[in-house]
């Protein structure tokens, strides 16, 4: 008898060593926008293990545990019940800031600044100052 209670218990040991736990510690708490469902993590990461050989392994984890941090935190939303079916009320997304509202009413797009300019005496496009820019003379040769 005590054999076979053995035996049951070691096997729920094993089937629960396959899944990872819910409960995820960090030393920094995530910052969650639930209405975008998106979780920011301000911890450093590990340098050392980015460069071991097992990285891909600690970025899964890494993954796994922001993950269920997510998830953890989508299911304290309040629920309600509608046509037979439980969803969650998910808060509105966060709403635009000042300067953003004004860009999109202004119509100001973010862009980078081009790098290189057309030179119309060599028909070159090439920098247009710095280390390796504007290096033509007068003519119009690049010596």
């Amino acid at each position: 008898m005590a054999a076979l209670a053995q035996q049951i218990l070691q096997e729920a040991a094993e089937k629960e060593a396959l899944y990872k736990p819910i409960d995820v510690v960090k030393d920094l708490d995530l910052e969650f926008d639930l209405g975008n469902l998106l979780a920011t993590d301000p911890n450093p990461l590990d340098s050392f293990k980015l460069r071991a050989e097992s990285r891909e392994q600690y970025l899964k984890d890494l993954a796994r545990d922001d993950t269920q941090l997510l998830i953890n935190q989508l299911f304290k939303l309040p629920t309600e019940q509608k046509e037979d079916v439980v969803v969650a009320v998910v808060p509105k997304p966060k709403a635009p800031t000042r300067w953003s509202e004004f860009a999109k009413q202004k119509g100001i797009k973010k862009r980078k600044r081009e790098k290189l300019v057309w030179d119309e005496t060599i028909k070159v496009r090439e920098g247009k100052g710095g280390g390796k820019g504007g290096k033509t003379g007068r003519c119009g040769s690049r010596f």
